[in-house]
């Protein structure tokens, strides 16, 4: 076979395989279907993210002002930004108040003109702010 009868012969299978192979002119592989719309931020709640597949993960804020809420985790988990994300989509909604002994939330007063109590404000009214020992022990 020369290479012209090659190329004629690759030309001819590529025809008779005509869309549907991965050749010229071929579909290539069946396409992925499209993955399924986000789920919405269900009626009362606040947005706090995305998961990777955009569902929105959402926090019920009726649930949260009749209940409690324990944000718990390892030093540098994002315990103060879930909170400070709490608080920014929370604005407007409910009324807030935070006490905030280290000073970590002092833009939220700037931008949102919520009242953020630190430390020394606590202490000036009369309070007194009860400190958790540095060293803790396991009970």
């Amino acid at each position: 076979m020369t290479v012209m009868d090659a190329r004629a012969a690759d030309s001819a299978f590529g025809a008779a395989l005509a869309g549907r192979g991965f050749g010229v002119g071929g579909s290539g592989a069946p396409k992925p279907p499209a993955p399924p719309e986000p789920r919405p931020l269900r009626e009362g709640s606040i947005e706090l993210g995305r998961m990777s597949n955009g569902d929105v993960v959402g926090l019920d804020l009726g649930k949260l002002i009749e209940g409690r809420l324990l944000i718990q985790g390892n030093s540098g988990a994002g315990k103060s930004m879930l909170l400070r994300r709490i608080f920014e989509q929370a604005f407007g909604r409910v009324q807030q108040l935070l006490v905030d002994p280290d000073g970590e939330f002092s833009t939220l007063a700037e931008k949102l003109d919520v009242a953020v109590l630190s430390a020394a404000d606590v202490l000036r009214v009369g309070g007194a702010l009860v400190r958790v020992p540095s060293a803790r022990a396991s009970v």
